[in-house]
């Protein structure tokens, strides 16, 4: 399958001069200066909130294919059927193998996740008066942190009240409980948990290239496997599964298992196999201004997550 990278191709030069353009200043707020808002978008584009793995796109590959006006989102789960055997037949024969996938439809609903940014007319005469605009800049960022805790929660937790699920409790996935959390077990019975979760990939469809886990256990990760040895379990983790080529420690994991417990997650990062829906991603509306107040909305659109093949994911709760 030849699959294009997912980027969005808008420029942070783009939307700040797409916001610009939207501006509408009377003659009675003329202090209400480009250069405030344009830092503040500008910030807000740039700035990325390194603990949200999943909503900047390291944990995770973006589809934003779908229309900003799409209700919904419809993709393929996959699954193989028939059995070719040993593939070998008689020339003369009429009895060809046959493998094919069977595509089961599913259907995304999309949800509007928006942020906004609000000034006052003191906030804005102040600034004027210093000639400081951090203040831009710093709600720029803050608006660009609660997004991405946001998209970053849904990614992981999906929203059951919207009926939608996460990379961590989508149906499909292999998912086993641990014998004990990581605190209490030895790194022997920590080494044996991922031997018998990796036992799971054992008939397909893929080997995971990705281990996400929880922050609550990166201190026992990284002591020695006993008191006389100078590597790490997680050194030892990577010596002994090779194929996954990024062990990554990530707060979303601390709360992702079942109940609220804290999870591992080994899955392969890949379009083909996992991957969040975004049709529309922070998009700038005009400036609103009511009474003594100005506000920016920043629009934008998530449908989950597509998991072609869940089998391809593993969870380990209760770690």
């Amino acid at each position: 399958m030849d699959m294009q990278p997912i980027q969005n191709h808008q420029t942070i030069d783009d939307r700040v001069a797409d916001m610009v353009d939207r501006l509408r200043l009377d003659s009675n707020s003329t202090y209400y200066s480009n250069w405030l808002v344009t830092s503040a978008i500008s910030e807000l584009f740039r700035y990325v909130y390194t603990e949200s793995r999943w909503a900047n796109g390291e944990m995770i590959d973006f589809d934003f294919s779908a229309d900003a006006g799409a209700a919904a989102v419809a993709w393929n789960m996959i699954s193989m059927t028939g059995d070719p055997g040993d593939g070998i037949v008689a020339v003369e024969s009429d009895l060809l193998p046959q493998a094919d996938i069977a595509l089961t439809p599913q259907l995304n609903t999309t949800h509007e996740v928006p942020v906004a940014i609000q000034w006052t007319d003191l906030d804005i005469d102040r600034a004027r008066m210093q000639g400081v605009y951090s203040m831009a800049v710093e709600k720029g960022a803050a608006a660009k942190e609660y997004w991405s805790r946001k998209i970053n929660n849904l990614i992981v937790n999906g929203s059951p009240a919207n009926n939608f699920s996460g990379v961590a409790n989508i149906a499909g996935r292999h998912n086993k409980a641990s014998a004990g959390t990581f605190a209490s077990l030895t790194s022997d019975q920590i080494l044996a948990e991922f031997q018998a979760g990796w036992d799971l990939f054992a008939g397909g469809p893929i080997t995971p290239n990705t281990a996400a886990l929880p922050t609550t256990i990166s201190g026992k990760m990284r002591a020695p496997t006993n008191a006389l040895a100078v590597t790490s379990t997680l050194d030892y983790l990577k010596a002994q599964y090779p194929e996954i080529t990024n062990w990554v420690f990530d707060h979303a994991m601390n709360t992702a298992g079942q109940g609220g417990s804290a999870a591992i997650m080994m899955y392969h990062k890949s379009p083909l196999y996992l991957r969040a829906l975004m049709p529309l991603v922070l998009t700038p509306k005009s400036v609103q201004e009511h009474n003594m107040n100005y506000k920016m909305i920043f629009r934008s659109r998530f449908a989950g997550i597509a998991a072609p093949q869940p089998a391809s994911i593993l969870t380990i709760h209760g770690v």
